[in-house]
């Protein structure tokens, strides 16, 4: 069973993955593995020494996307897929979501350029998606000090009506997804019970 975590940056997935290790599955004994498709995946690499050093190359988009295909497939070799539960910090509907319409307002050249860059990645059985207000997302991003390109208002407004969209758009690699929605709104206790429902949920009708 592989179940991801989406949703737009703030909305507390990290936090979220940690604490269901720490508190969930540990303590009911879960066999999981972890799919962190974004984590820097060596920083001693040439790639990611040039990637964190330059700055005309983070900011590259096509760079990027390199940056990101090289860490997602790193991640995907690092997994191990035979487990009880694969966890995933975001998963492919994030690399959909980042270039969303990029070219030409097209869908499709979005999902061309994603499965060629990405022809390794898997796609989750289900997506739990944390849903939180932009106004929110701005307030705890400033608490935390994180200003990049995916932080401002209008990026995140962009992301959002993408991630609305993509739920009905019908991409093959990820037709089979079940998407369910937690109000990441709510408290951090009550966003962390109803996601150990969920999995619990999950791994009981498989």
């Amino acid at each position: 069973m592989y179940i991801a975590l989406e949703g737009l940056k703030g909305s507390g997935k990290s936090t979220l993955i940690e604490r269901l290790e720490k508190e969930f599955l540990k303590k009911e004994k879960i066999e999981y593995s972890l799919m962190k498709q974004t984590l820097k995946d060596d920083k001693y690499s040439l790639i990611e020494k040039m990637f964190a050093k330059y700055s005309f190359l983070n900011n590259n988009s096509f760079f990027r996307a390199i940056v990101y295909a090289r860490r997602a497939y790193v991640a995907t070799k690092k997994t191990n897929w035979n487990s009880q539960l694969i966890l995933g910090d975001r998963s492919i509907i994030t690399s959909y979501i980042t270039r969303w319409r990029k070219w030409f307002n097209s869908p499709k050249l979005t999902v061309l350029f994603v499965n060629i860059m990405e022809p390794f990645m898997h796609s989750p059985d289900v997506i739990i998606f944390l849903q939180v207000s932009i106004e929110n997302l701005i307030r705890r991003m400033e608490k935390r000090g994180i200003f990049d390109i995916d932080s401002s208002v209008e990026r995140l407004k962009t992301m959002d009506n993408a991630y609305s969209e993509i739920g009905t758009y019908k991409i093959k690699k990820t037709r089979q997804i079940k998407w369910i929605y937690v109000d990441g709104n709510k408290t951090e206790d009550e966003v962390f019970d109803e996601t150990c429902k969920i999995i619990r949920d999950c791994l009981d009708k498989k």
